[in-house]
C-alpha cells in the first residue's frame, strides 16, 4: 500500500488502529513511518497531510517496506521533531498513548522499584507493548503520569504532577 493510499485511507476517517489491523503491523511502526514521510495530521483541517518538499516521492513509497526520512526532507522532520504533541487533539486514543510514549526520556527512568499486578494487567501491558513495539517500563511511566495528572494529584512540594 503506497503512502498516498494510506492518506486517502485515513482522511476517509478511519484510524491508525484500523490501518494497522489492515496491514497486521504495529501502530507505533507505521506512525514512524508516516512521520519519515512528512505526513502528519492537521488540527485545523481534520485531515492527514504530507509536508514533504518532495510529494511525489513521499507520497509513492510502499508502507510496508522501509521507510527513511528523504535528504530533502531532514530538516522538516528535524523541526516536527521538536514541535509539542500534546497539542494534536484525536480522536484516536492509540495515537495520544504513541505521543505520549514517545515524549518519554528513558534516560530518565533510572529509579529500580518493585510494582505488583494483577496477571490480567501485566499480559495486557505486555501484549499492548509488544503490539506497540514499546518498553514496559516506560509505557507504565505513560500510564502512571496519565493516570496521576487526570486526579490532580501533588508531589511532597505542592506542584501538580
Amino acid at each position: 500500500m503506497l503512502i498516498s493510499e494510506v492518506l486517502d485511507f485515513l482522511n476517509e476517517g478511519n484510524s491508525i488502529s484500523d490501518l494497522a489491523k489492515k496491514l497486521n503491523k504495529p501502530v507505533g511502526s507505521l506512525l514512524k513511518k508516516l512521520k519519515n514521510s512528512c505526513v502528519e495530521f492537521d488540527n485545523e483541517t481534520n485531515e492527514w497531510l504530507c509536508s514533504s518538499n518532495d510529494k511525489y516521492t513521499a507520497l509513492n513509497r510502499d508502507i510496508t517496506k522501509t521507510i527513511k526520512v528523504l535528504k530533502v526532507d531532514k530538516e522538516i522532520n528535524q523541526n516536527q521533531s521538536a514541535e509539542v504533541h500534546s497539542e494534536i487533539k484525536t480522536e484516536d486514543k492509540e495515537y495520544e498513548l504513541f505521543l505520549s510514549y514517545r515524549d518519554v526520556d528513558h534516560s530518565e527512568l533510572t529509579e529500580k522499584k518493585s510494582l505488583f499486578l494483577t496477571e490480567e494487567n501485566y499480559e495486557l501491558i505486555k501484549s499492548i507493548c509488544k503490539k506497540n513495539s514499546f518498553k514496559i517500563n516506560g509505557f507504565i511511566h505513560v500510564l502512571l503520569e496519565t493516570g496521576l495528572k487526570s486526579f490532580n494529584l501533588k508531589n511532597n512540594k505542592g506542584d501538580n504532577l
